[in-house]
């Protein structure tokens, strides 16, 4: 059976895909970056990039072909990569993260993602310093873009 790692609970797969119950994981050499525009979001969120020595958290869902095959539907617009997390064991799962052409530093990050993505990782009881680093960085976001606003930088 296929394991889908989501590293956005702020994007939560949609209810008509049925999905299972997720567990917490770890994706060890990965970082957040916020270079993928959405329209949705009105301004950047986050995709996964290799980083040595970062990790990320998300959920892990232990899917069926047919849900895996969903699931790929939903993010159709985002490159699947294959990647090992750890949550008890060691698994191999898919991800999906912003296809290289597509990325940008255009804009704006998303402030609305970045308080979806800390509230939506607090809701699925990820660790919690990792739940803290995501506020920080909503926080940090938002006062930065406030004071660029105010000066006109953006």
């Amino acid at each position: 059976m296929p394991f889908y790692f989501l590293h956005a609970p702020a994007e939560l797969p949609p209810a008509k895909l049925k999905l299972p119950k997720p567990v917490t994981a770890q994706l060890e050499g990965f970082d957040l970056v916020y270079d993928a525009f959405s329209k949705q979001w009105e301004g950047r969120v986050a995709s996964l990039h290799k980083k040595p020595g970062s990790r990320v958290y998300g959920l892990l869902y232990k899917l069926t072909a047919a849900q895996l095959k969903e699931v790929e539907k939903w993010r159709a617009d985002e490159e699947k990569i294959e990647v090992d997390v750890k949550a008890g064991a060691r698994t191999k799962a898919v991800a999906f993260t912003t296809p290289k052409a597509k990325r940008t530093e255009a804009g704006d990050v998303s402030q609305a993602f970045l308080s979806a993505l800390a509230q939506g990782a607090e809701q699925a009881k990820l660790p919690k310093d990792y739940v803290e680093r995501l506020k920080a960085e909503a926080a940090i976001v938002q006062r930065v873009q406030a004071y660029g606003h105010v000066r006109g930088l953006s």
